[in-house]
């Protein structure tokens, strides 16, 4: 059996799965946000929240740089692009007539475009 398939696969779930888990973080955020202040909008912030290693990844030589989570327009720019990735890799299964892996699948809600979800123990 070729690589290909598998290749493919992984760059969906990679692509799909990333853009999964931001939308995930954005929903656990809007739930904090109402929690820490009903009703009302949160006056001064925008929603952007930075990542940083913790002070003890110093211990493990971490030198990772601090990455924000997209908000707004950057992020709905970043899930177009995500979407865009998507279907080349469906021209490229058509092209090479491999199919996507039984293991990974899609939802598609009310004609949107497609909706991945994180699911535990999908891979």
């Amino acid at each position: 059996m070729s690589a290909l398939p598998n290749l493919l696969d992984l760059i969906e779930a990679a692509t799909g799965g990333t853009l999964a888990m931001e939308r995930f973080v954005h929903g656990e955020l809007a739930v904090l946000r109402e929690l820490a202040t009903p009703g009302t909008p949160a006056s001064g912030w925008d929603g952007t929240v930075e990542f940083a290693d913790p002070p003890e990844a110093e211990l493990r030589d971490s030198d990772r740089s601090t990455w924000t989570l997209a908000v707004g327009r950057e992020f709905e720019e970043a899930a177009r692009h995500a979407a865009d990735v998507v279907a080349l890799i469906d021209a490229l299964r058509e092209q090479a007539g491999v199919r996507r892996g039984t293991r990974l699948t899609r939802g598609v809600a009310d004609g949107a475009e497609d909706v991945w979800a994180p699911v535990r123990g999908t891979f």
